[in-house]
């Protein structure tokens, strides 16, 4: 945060170039300060068991609502003129809206201008709803199965590979470690079948270049991909320690010396490299990329920390489970940044960053105890 900041003041928290959803100013308040707020708060806040429900369950409400206008807006992909006239509010139907920069009107992307933050949403929640289905009792959970089972064919909707493949792995990691060792290997094993299955049944769709049917075979975006990379090592080899300043990506881009023809040739509306890491490293050089990897890292120790902390006999909502859904939410987090700039994404950044948080705060209530210590004769003894 404080280097992106220095980095921004010395460039300028403005660019001409930039719409606003590359303004020094927008990628700093949106997605570095205003995520890094949750996250202290958050921390800060985390008191009781029970706060996992209360963030948990909330989430599964708005849930509803997502699944509700994903499944609208793709029965008006697919032919229903009328499905969006149920859509509230009305806003949401405009094929380009919020501040310049709306678009991918041809996906169901939820309340949001763009795919990525309902993806990412819908993954999470498929996790929070795996995790609360074997901790609650009573009818919510009944329909949380419901949620469950109706939020894959969601996923497809949204059209985003990224989204596809961080479902995928973070399924690989629930089924690894939310279940008992040689289930989990045997779940994995048949829902990797499934999988197979599936993709074969859907190949002739799925390998197609429209979005609404997969589109997993669309190469302008992975070209366009490309250009940009090379684009942006060219900047990296002038600017390798510090950067062209944070934000400033599009200033830079534009004054190298060779033409980017093949962008304009695809047409794909790429405006900064879809990777996290490869934005930073021409907008903040190797101080940045170093410093994002260690905190990176050291969030994820800390769930370790938590897991090994948490005896595997626990059965309240902390525990190990919890930890993994965790892991869900940062492997679907960071899958998508690896393939698209997340620096735009306010959305999706805070819910991994206040997840980060609570998942912080309770392995910081568990400091004092020894690891070996059940949770009820810690809180006993406190």
């Amino acid at each position: 945060l404080v280097c992106c900041a220095i980095s921004a003041q010395a460039a300028g928290w403005w660019a001409e170039e930039s719409p606003l959803p590359t303004s020094p100013y927008f990628r700093f308040l949106g997605s570095l300060l205003f995520p890094f707020t949750m996250f202290f708060l958050v921390y800060n806040a985390t008191r009781r068991e029970s706060q996992i429900a209360w963030a948990m369950i909330p989430l599964t409400i708005y849930g509803w609502y997502a699944l509700y206008i994903g499944y609208l807006q793709y029965a008006a992909i697919m032919g229903w003129s009328g499905a969006r006239d149920f859509i509230w509010p009305g806003y949401i139907n405009q094929p380009s809206w919020g501040p310049t920069y709306g678009i991918h009107f041809d996906r169901a992307r939820g309340a949001y201008t763009m795919c990525n933050p309902q993806a990412i949403l819908l993954v999470t929640l498929f996790y929070a709803d795996l995790f609360l289905i074997r901790k609650l009792r009573g009818p919510y959970r009944a329909a949380l199965g419901v949620q469950a089972i109706l939020i894959p064919p969601a996923i497809f909707f949204t059209g985003l590979r990224s989204g596809y493949l961080s479902f995928l792995l973070a399924g690989i990691v629930w089924l690894m470690f939310a279940s008992a060792r040689r289930a989990g290997k045997v779940k994995l094993a048949l829902a990797g079948l499934a999988l197979m299955l599936i993709v074969a049944s859907l190949w002739t769709n799925l390998a197609s270049e429209e979005r609404a049917t997969g589109g997993i075979a669309q190469q302008s975006t992975i070209v366009g991909r490309w250009v940009l990379a090379r684009r942006t090592w060219e900047i990296v080899k002038e600017h390798p320690l510090f950067g062209v300043g944070f934000g400033h990506y599009l200033t830079a881009e534009r004054q190298l010396l060779s033409d980017p023809a093949e962008l304009t040739r695809l047409g794909t509306g790429l405006a900064t490299p879809h990777n996290l890491l490869l934005v930073l490293a021409a907008e903040t050089g190797a101080i940045g990329v170093v410093l994002t990897v260690a905190v990176i890292v050291l969030v994820f120790r800390e769930s370790v920390h938590l897991y090994r902390r948490i005896p595997p006999t626990a059965v309240g909502l902390l525990s190990r489970e919890y930890v993994v859904v965790f892991w869900a939410v940062m492997t679907a987090y960071f899958t998508d940044a690896m393939l698209v700039d997340p620096l735009w994404d306010v959305a999706s950044s805070a819910l991994f960053w206040s997840s980060a948080g609570l998942m912080v705060g309770f392995n910081r209530l568990l400091d004092p105890y020894p690891l070996d210590l059940p949770l009820t004769a810690a809180a006993i003894a406190a």
